[in-house]
């Protein structure tokens, strides 16, 4: 009788184990999803600007989805013929993460060509 409650109580123990696992797993899950999502929508920002760097004098530009909202900036750079593409990505949903896109563009008559691009986190 008292092997039985033995091995009930560290059944019980193993699954209350077994679930703090799985909660953190799967919080570990979702903060990686939105970390993925962020950039991605600050990638998509900063394709906005661009596009609308070519299509229109404005240059900037944003968007709101179900996954988050995301925004492109385009300002001149400090040097000659340079301008800098900023995307700026925000997931909404369980867990919020904001990622940044700075690209520093070379202008070549018509031709931008990227010199470099920070990517936050």
């Amino acid at each position: 009788m008292i092997s039985a409650l033995v091995l009930a109580f560290l059944y019980f123990g193993l699954m209350q184990l077994l679930l703090i696992d799985s909660s953190r797993s799967l919080h570990e899950a979702q903060s990686f999803k939105a970390r993925v999502v962020a950039k991605t929508l600050a990638e998509n920002g900063a394709e906005i600007a661009a596009t609308n760097a070519v299509n229109q004098d404005s240059g900037g530009g944003s968007v709101t989805d179900a996954q988050g909202f995301c925004r492109g900036t385009l300002a001149p750079g400090s040097g000659v013929n340079t301008l800098v593409i900023r995307g700026e990505g925000q997931t909404s949903g369980v867990v919020s993460q904001t990622a940044t896109v700075d690209l520093l563009l070379n202008r070549n008559f018509k031709q931008l060509n990227i010199a470099y691009a920070k990517h936050s986190q």
